[in-house]
């Protein structure tokens, strides 16, 4: 019964927010809006390796996510992860060279 009763209150409600998202994204996509849903954090990275949770997905633009791929810049204040500034960042050429550093 207790396992039943975790099910119901955490299980159902971490998967409706997953379910959401990934139909948001397929709604945007039938409209013509080319977009994917990005792990924020990459469930596969040298420095780190993200969960599968709501909190670490957003919806972006596929270009954007293809040119992101699974790179990460570690030791950024945790509230600019995700954020338009985080992704210009990736893209840019001090990218490569702080990782460099470590």
């Amino acid at each position: 019964l207790f396992l039943i009763l975790l099910h119901i209150a955490f299980v159902l409600p971490f998967c409706k927010k997953m379910l959401a998202i990934y139909k948001k994204a397929e709604k945007m996509r039938d409209k013509g809006i080319m977009v994917n849903v990005d792990h924020i954090i990459p469930l596969n990275n040298k420095f780190v390796c993200g969960l599968n949770v709501p909190e670490n997905l957003k919806i972006i633009e596929d270009k954007l996510n293809f040119s992101k791929s699974n790179k990460f810049i570690p030791f950024l204040n945790y509230k600019i992860y995700g954020t338009k500034k985080y992704y210009e960042m990736l893209k840019s050429k001090n990218y490569k060279i702080r990782i460099k550093s470590f």
